[in-house]
């Protein structure tokens, strides 16, 4: 074979070579980007099953619903047979409800702010108590408030 030859299948080969290398990453990119959007459509469904179930234990817990048929409800109509998990969501609803009529109180009969409540909560500790003592979670806010300043 001559010069001439095997320059122009080399030229073919670094062409071929070019394009494939070209190829594969531009597929990798596309499944890397495929990868990142399901990722985050997960992690979206996630995050919002997660507050569609602590709605509905907040709903529960205002009917007066007695927490072992908050379990067999959560069990049966939104798959969490795990009790650790049932009990996280049952205890973030507690949360959200005693602060919110906690802060609520704090604003109508005592007149904070909402910059005094939070400074009133933060310097009390509150979430750390509540984490500690999750008796607090059931007191009304005239007790919790009780409770606090007695701290």
């Amino acid at each position: 074979m001559d010069k001439k030859k095997i320059a122009d299948k080399a030229v073919q080969a670094g062409n071929w070579l070019a394009n494939t290398a070209l190829d594969a990453v531009v597929e990798a990119k596309q499944h890397h980007e495929d990868d990142l959007f399901n990722e985050g459509y997960d992690i979206g469904r996630t995050s919002q099953r997660k507050r569609d179930v602590e709605a509905a234990v907040m709903a529960f817990l205002d009917l007066k619903v007695k927490e072992l048929d908050i379990y067999n409800i959560l069990s049966k109509y939104f798959g969490v047979d795990s009790i650790s998990e049932a009990s996280e969501f049952l205890k973030t609803a507690k949360k959200v409800k005693c602060y919110d009529a906690f802060c609520e109180y704090c604003k109508r009969n005592i007149g904070m702010t909402r910059k005094e409540y939070l400074e009133y909560v933060d310097g009390h500790n509150l979430e750390e108590q509540v984490d500690n003592d999750e008796r607090l979670l059931d007191m009304s806010p005239e007790k919790l408030k009780a409770y606090l300043d007695k701290q």
